[in-house]
């Protein structure tokens, strides 16, 4: 093509990358780039921009029409640079070619006519010659009889001659008239050629627009293909969900009947302790008396109550278990139907392609069938051209032998005819050499366009062998950053297993909790033995009342005069009523502890579920790492059937390649051949003249080669036709393809919508969690507070009231000293045991108050040892809250960074993608070029008829086939290299595939596990709400106590203030020693008990102080559960704890530096965007692309698809 049709204009139809038709809008320089730009309109919405780019408007279209690119991109549809429009040109101009050569042989028997007319005009010339030699003669000769002779003889000269011109008129004649009629069959021929050329062309037009509407419906198509396999891959992605989903339900149906078997264990246990408990209480019938019987309802109201909850559990389970199962069997339907539906798309699929590669064997078959019957033709029609030349020779000879008389007698006539040839033939010459240096030039221009083809071809192959490169490098990159996430991976392996050592611990803490429910076990004990020793003093009481009775007997006279002692007596006896009532008190604050006891048992409970949990989290991820297992091996075979299908394409686009390559040389050939074929034409239509024989076999032939034409013509026939056929067979497999895809899209939107809802449930039920967590932590804490306060002024009051009882025994003792005087003072017998009586009644008083007392810290103790772990658990769980929420932002932001990378990723697929569209495209824009060929084939072998040297041209022709062999080869071993790279490039896709889907799965399964631990927490917080209620009661029972103790220091006050009112009297011999032993025995006891009680609540006290000092130092430093028990056993062995270790949320590493001194923050925080400046140094070379005329890369690296 010419430059000046090269040029584009405004409004002119373009091809921009050889796929995207538009129309040209803007021609010139632009502000986003330097160099000559062209804006196009496009037919379709693949474009860029609406005309506009950085701002500034260069012309109006619609959104996604308008497309900026070079002008060297674009090429005019109008004058396309391609072969076959050129093999058109080519073509009409050497069929011109011959008709203008046909043309001369007429002139030239015209002019021979005209010539042989004017000699024969000029024959009477010849015979006024001999008149006058015969007149000579006759002057010369006298006598009659030489006149007559002479006379007779010109008689027959002159009719010999009138014989020869009549003859010659008849040749003459008969020869004008066969002119005439080859003329007119010449002037048919060559209007009939003409329109047949026209024909040819309008069929050429109707065959492009055509095959551009092919090359529309063929993008569609891949478009289409590119959609239903990125629907396959999303219907296989949700499979995979779905098969996880699956796991989960099972492992939680799993873990549910785990925990249904502890229950059972349990429930076993207790059974066991409650046959136990039945067997103490009928052994503890015999020994105690009725008020022992209230003491074991609480714990069968705690069995009955543990029998309910067992029972609700396992309905609850149970429910929960059919609703798995059914959610089960919904799902396994649901899979099994997308499994079938997948099953029946591969299945079509599968069917089409073995349909596709039957036709396209069958259609290779044919066009070898056609190939080998056009050589045979080419023979015959070579073997007849022989035979042609061979019979012109075999006439020729004879002609000269027959002719030779006419030629000796006619060769003055022919002279003037050789001088008139001459002159004709020297103009046919100097016009076949003008005709000769247009071909020569044509065939030039040919060839430096196909060098240019070729040197773009060229270009075209480095850039893919660039793009591969660039491609292995990218793929390069990405394994290593895969590798980097697998070390993140194994750091959070490492994490998961000190998070399970912390669990380790917790069970270490739920040992040391039944270790205290052991110790409360035996308290209850000592407190059945307490209860054994009551009896004894009861039974003691009975005695002594006996003989108190005994006494009373004996002394019956004396009552009217001792009335005043026997209304003490009855205050006595009411003291005695309201002590009893005090004990049953006491009864009630042991059902609280067993109360407590239980609340005790729920949180060991609580703890064993929380150690199952974790348990079925480990048995979770194990089973998660099986599925992404499987799950790669899936994915490889998918990428191995996508490789092998790129192998195909491969393999199709190097076939094409190497057709384009033998059709290019053989329309070098063909093009060298037709020259030749024109001057051997010429040669043969000079040599041939007016032979009648040689325009009836050119007749002949043109007529054979009109046949074979018309044959060709109903094979092209017979090829378009099965062309629809296939097309018709690929709509149908895109519309079931279609249809399918569009099923499988909605159905995993509806899946989609699902669990977006069931996120944004979570999420609402996270963000309530968390808030009641603050709320139980503020409560909690303010409990704590309070409790420790309280706790603080209680043992205050206790040691102030041991104290007061302490003096308040020691003046006892001397008030005792005095009513002993008193006593003896008195003369009965009868006040003596009276006042032994309330002596050993307010000794047991006093036990009991101390009893109480003891009751009283041993729950205090109990209680703050019970807060301080609630507290410690708290604390922990805080932690634990805290790291969960770190350890969720850092998954959240690896989520972010795994769908960007597999957006790149897709996005890379798509540009592979549209690589291979391009590669095909360019495959049919080469078939079309060599059906274009294929037709010039048809007519030049029709020329190949007239040809001699076709010997000569076979061989060259067979070894332009072993040099074209050579080539393939050559292209055997570049794509064999190109499959090499590919695969690798494919194996490192997959790589990077696999390390994102066990990312995901990862994450997946951290948030399964964090909502478990949610959970735990919640049950945790019920937990402490309950503590905070027993620690309510507590309190409670204590203010009763404390009021109790009042009343009953009141009372013995008062009992005191009577003794020193009564009146003193004689020492009894008998009785004094006895009382001062049992007195002094009594108070040595109470003493000591007291002293060991106070010393245990002192010891007690620091240790809680210790503990909460450590406890506050923990919080402070931000240590967990972990780090405080290493702490407490640094504390014991002297050494200091290590500090925390520095972290950044934003950068997401260890031991750099702290997220409130990171530096990108800055970075953050700046609003206004930063200069556009280059930060190279001044030594350094700036890059700079001479194509682009734009710095930032050097022109080996510049992208040619770059458009705006």
């Amino acid at each position: 093509v010419k430059k000046g049709e090269r040029e584009l204009k405004i409004a002119d139809r373009v091809l921009v990358g050889g796929t995207k038709a538009g129309v040209v809008r803007f021609l010139g320089e632009t502000d986003f780039a330097k160099g000559e730009w062209c804006g196009v309109e496009l037919d379709e919405p693949l474009g860029k921009n609406d005309g506009a780019v950085a701002g500034t408007r260069y012309f109006q279209c619609q959104a996604k029409y308008g497309l900026f690119a070079p002008v060297h991109k674009v090429t005019k549809i109008g004058f396309p640079s391609t072969t076959p429009a050129k093999a058109k040109t080519t073509v009409r101009k050497m069929v011109a070619t011959p008709s203008n050569l046909k043309r001369s042989p007429s002139a030239s028997s015209i002019s021979s006519l005209s010539s042989v007319a004017s000699s024969i005009s000029g024959r009477p010339s010849r015979t006024g010659l001999l008149t006058e030699t015969s007149s000579r003669y006759a002057r010369k000769i006298s006598g009659t009889t030489a006149l007559q002779e002479a006379l007779k003889e010109k008689q027959q000269h002159i009719e010999q001659l009138l014989a020869e011109r009549d003859m010659e008129r008849a040749e003459l004649a008969k020869s004008t008239s066969h002119l005439g009629e080859m003329e007119h069959e010449l002037t048919l021929l060559r209007t009939g050629h003409e329109q047949q050329v026209l024909e040819m062309d309008a069929k050429m037009d109707q065959l492009r627009a055509l095959v551009v509407a092919a090359d529309r419906e063929k993008v569609e198509l891949l478009n289409q293909l590119e959609e239903e396999k990125r629907k396959v891959e999303d219907l296989q992605f949700r499979v995979e969900e779905e098969s996880i989903t699956k796991g989960d339900l099972e492992v939680a149906t799993v873990s549910e009947k785990s925990r249904i078997m502890e229950l059972e264990r349990d429930l076993a246990l207790r059974m066991k302790d409650v046959s136990e408990l039945r067997q103490r209480l009928e052994s503890t019938k015999g020994s105690g008396s009725t008020d022992d019987l209230a003491l074991p309802s609480p714990l069968l109201e705690e069995v009955s109550s543990l029998r309910n909850q067992i029972t609700a559990m396992n309905s609850e389970h149970l429910s929960q278990l059919n609703a798995w199962k059914y959610k089960l069997a919904a799902s396994d339907s649901h899979h099994q139907q997308d499994l079938q539906q997948l099953r029946a798309t591969n299945d079509t699929l599968s069917m089409d392609n073995k349909t596709l590669q039957a036709k396209l064997d069958q259609a290779s078959v044919q066009t070898a069938e056609v190939v080998s019957q056009w050589k045979s033709k080419i023979e015959a029609a070579m073997a007849s051209q022989q035979q042609a030349m061979e019979d012109l020779k075999s006439s020729s000879s004879k002609g000269a032998a027959e002719q030779s008389a006419e030629l000796l007698e006619m060769k003055i006539t022919f002279e003037k005819l050789k001088v008139e040839r001459q002159a004709e033939s020297e103009n046919a010459k100097i016009e076949q050499e003008r005709v000769r240096l247009v071909h020569a030039k044509e065939v030039e221009e040919l060839k430096g366009q196909m060098l240019v083809i070729t040197e773009d071809r060229e270009k075209q192959l480095e850039s893919l062998r660039s793009q591969l490169d660039s491609a292995t490098d990218q793929h390069l990159v990405e394994m290593e950053e895969a590798l980097s996430k697998l070390q993140d991976t194994e750091l959070k392996v490492k994490d998961l297993q000190v998070s399970l050592s912390e669990g380790q611990e917790r069970v270490g803490a739920l040992e040391a909790l039944e270790a205290q429910v052991a110790t409360a076990d035996q308290k209850v004990a000592e407190y059945e033995l307490l209860q054994e020793a009551e009896t004894r003093g009861k039974k003691e009481i009975e005695r002594l009342g006996k003989q108190l009775e005994e006494a009373q007997s004996q002394i019956v006279t004396i009552k009217a005069s001792q009335h005043d002692g026997e209304s003490k007596v009855s205050d006595l006896a009411k003291q005695l009523e309201e002590r009893e009532q005090s004990h049953a008190i006491l009864e009630q604050a042991l059902a609280t502890v067993s109360q407590d006891k239980q609340t005790l048992e729920e949180q060991l409970q609580s703890m064993k579920e929380m150690i199952g949990s974790t348990s079925n989290t480990q048995q979770k991820l194990q089973h998660t790492m099986q599925e992404m297992l499987e799950k790669l091996k899936t994915k490889e075979e998918q990428q191995a059937s996508l490789s092998s299908e790129v192998v195909e394409l491969k393999s199709q686009l190097s076939a094409m390649e190497r057709k384009m390559k033998s059709a290019e040389v053989k329309t070098t050939q063909l093009s060298e051949e037709k020259t030749k074929l024109e001057n051997d034409i010429s040669e043969m239509i000079k040599s041939s003249g007016d032979n009648s024989t040689q325009l009836t076999k050119m007749n002949k032939d043109l007529k054979e080669k009109e046949m074979k034409q018309n044959e060709l013509h109903a094979q092209l026939t017979q090829s378009t036709e099965e062309i629809g056929r296939l097309q018709e067979c690929l709509e149908q497999s895109t519309r079931t393809a279609e249809q399918s895809q569009q099923e499988a899209l909605q159905k995993h939107q509806d899946q989609l919508s699902t669990l977006q809802e069931k996120m944004i449930e979570l999420r609402k039920q996270v963000e309530l969690s968390e808030q009641s967590r603050k709320q139980l932590q503020s409560t909690h804490e303010r409990s704590l507070s309070e409790v420790s306060t309280k706790s603080e002024t209680i043992t205050k009051e206790l040691s102030h009231k041991l104290q007061q009882a302490e003096d308040e025994v020691q003046s006892s003792k001397e008030r005792n000293g005095q009513l002993e005087k008193q006593i003896q003072e008195l003369k009965t017998q009868v006040e003596r045991v009276q006042a032994m009586r309330a002596a050993e009644e307010a000794h047991q008083s006093l036990e009991q108050e101390t009893r109480e007392r003891s009751a009283l810290q041993q729950q205090e103790a109990e209680t703050s040892a019970a807060l301080e772990t609630s507290r410690l658990n708290n604390q922990q769980l805080q932690q634990e809250l805290e790291a969960l929420k770190e350890k969720n932002s850092k998954y959240q932001e690896d989520l972010s960074h795994s769908k960007q990378q597999l957006s790149s990723e897709n996005q890379r697929i798509g540009t592979l993608c549209k690589e291979i569209e391009e590669m095909k495209l360019a495959a049919t824009h080469k078939s079309q070029q060599l059906s274009a060929l294929h037709e010039e084939n048809v007519k030049l072998s029709g020329e190949l008829g007239r040809s001699k040297d076709e010997v000569t041209s076979h061989q060259k022709l067979e070894e332009e086939r072993s040099a074209l062999n050579n080539q393939l080869l050559e292209m055997k071993k570049r794509e064999t290299l190109l499959k090499k790279g590919f695969d690798e490039e494919k194996n490192s896709l997959q790589k990077s595939i696999a390390a994102t889907s066990a990312l995901i799965t990862e994450r997946d399964n951290e948030l399964e596990r964090l909502r478990s631990e949610v959970s735990a927490l919640r049950g945790e917080n019920a937990m402490a709400k309950d503590l905070q209620s027993a620690v309510q009661t507590l309190q409670s029972d204590k203010a009763k106590l404390e009021r109790k103790i009042q009343s009953l220091e009141k009372k013995i006050n008062d009992d005191k203030r009577q003794l020193d009112n009564a009146p003193t009297s004689s020492d009894d011999p008998v009785v004094d020693p006895l009382r001062e032993e049992q007195e002094s025995t009594e108070h040595q006891d109470t003493i000591d008990f007291l002293n060991s009680v106070i010393v245990d609540l002192q010891r007690k006290n620091e240790e809680l102080k210790m503990k909460l000092e450590m406890m506050v130092e923990a919080s402070l430093n931000g240590n967990t559960s972990h780090d405080m028990n290493t702490s407490d056993r640094l504390g014991e062995s002297g050494k200091k704890p290590l500090p925390p270790r520095l972290f950044c949320d934003i950068c997401d590493c260890f031991d750099r530096h702290d997220t409130e001194d990171c530096p990108t923050q800055a970075q953050q925080m700046s609003e206004s965007p930063p200069h556009t400046a280059y930060h190279g140094s001044r030594s350094n070379e700036r890059p700079y692309c001479e194509t682009c005329e734009v710095f930032g890369h050097w022109t080996d690296s510049c992208n040619d698809d770059e458009t705006f």
